[in-house]
């Protein structure tokens, strides 16, 4: 299963992700995100494949791509570990 995400600056709490599903387009949560907060900044954007195993411990997931309407590549593994914080995973 794949969505979609952003990974935003901003100069109060640093690198943030945002996951969304993939009928969005990325200009579109990034524009709605930069008009209510103007000071943070999209610093990459791809997509992100879930994937579980049966059995497995715990899901798990990849980040690939970019983004074509923001002109933003994704850094996959950068963009991983945040995404790992955000869900908690050790």
């Amino acid at each position: 299963m794949d969505s979609k995400y952003i990974i935003f600056d901003s100069p109060t709490i640093g690198e943030f992700p945002v996951l969304f599903p993939p009928s969005v387009q990325h200009h579109m949560i990034s524009r709605a995100i930069l008009s209510e907060y103007p000071g943070i900044k999209p610093l990459r954007a791809g997509f992100i494949h879930f994937t579980d195993y049966i059995g497995a411990a715990k899901s798990s997931f990849y980040c690939r791509g970019e983004s074509v309407g923001l002109k933003l590549k994704s850094d996959p593994e950068a963009d991983r570990v945040l995404i790992n914080d955000m869900f908690n995973i050790k």
